[in-house]
């Protein structure tokens, strides 16, 4: 892993050595990232008022007609959200 320039400079905990130099000395001791991915979803609970349109994260979102004066769920990534309601 090239640190770039900031492996040239002194590592703040022991200035005898380079952050570089301190990296290669701990890269052995680092533990492994898990297999899995972590969960990022969001999940929520909005509701829908007499218009068709959701708040959520401080930005509206507009929805089908049919999902009016309803309880909508969110589930939101990092690049997507996606909303779904219940069958009545």
């Amino acid at each position: 892993m090239g640190l770039g320039c900031a492996g040239e400079r002194r590592c703040p905990e022991d200035e005898t050595l380079t952050v570089s130099e301190a990296f290669a000395q701990e890269k052995e001791r680092l533990l492994a990232l898990p297999g899995d991915a972590f969960p990022t979803d969001e999940i929520r609970a909005v509701s829908a008022g007499k218009t068709p349109y959701v708040r959520f994260d401080l930005n509206d979102y507009s929805i089908p007609h049919t999902c009016v004066a309803r309880t909508l769920t969110v589930a939101a990534t990092p690049g997507r959200y996606a909303f779904w309601m219940a069958r009545q």
